[in-house]
């Protein structure tokens, strides 16, 4: 496992972080943490998102959300947009081992 992987963002002359990368014998997971305490603009913020799992050289995109203001409608809207990032799956940091080690499993 790698942390704080810096790639070319979708903005020119910008580097975005994955967060982790989980090497498997069956591909990588790119793992990202969204966390936001207090009201604004949380659902608009996760648009680059959804494009940045579009473009992964990575298997599997993983959004990690958490925090007071970014917990069921963030999920809600990263995973609507599977049709434009098929890789990418957004879910609660307590639900994090198990899609792990489904998606490790699943591919044996």
């Amino acid at each position: 496992m790698n942390d704080n992987v810096s790639y070319p963002s979708l903005i020119n002359n910008k580097k975005d972080k994955a967060h982790f990368l989980l090497h498997s014998p069956h591909g990588t997971l790119q793992i990202v943490a969204k966390w936001q305490e207090v009201n604004g603009t949380a659902i608009e913020k996760l648009g680059h998102s959804v494009l940045d799992a579009a473009r992964t050289e990575h298997q599997k995109y993983l959004v990690v959300c958490g925090g007071n203001k970014l917990i069921r409608r963030a999920i809600d809207y990263l995973n609507d947009h599977m049709n434009v990032a098929p890789k990418l799956e957004a879910m609660e940091v307590h639900e994090l081992e198990d899609k792990i080690e489904s998606y490790l499993f699943e591919l044996s």
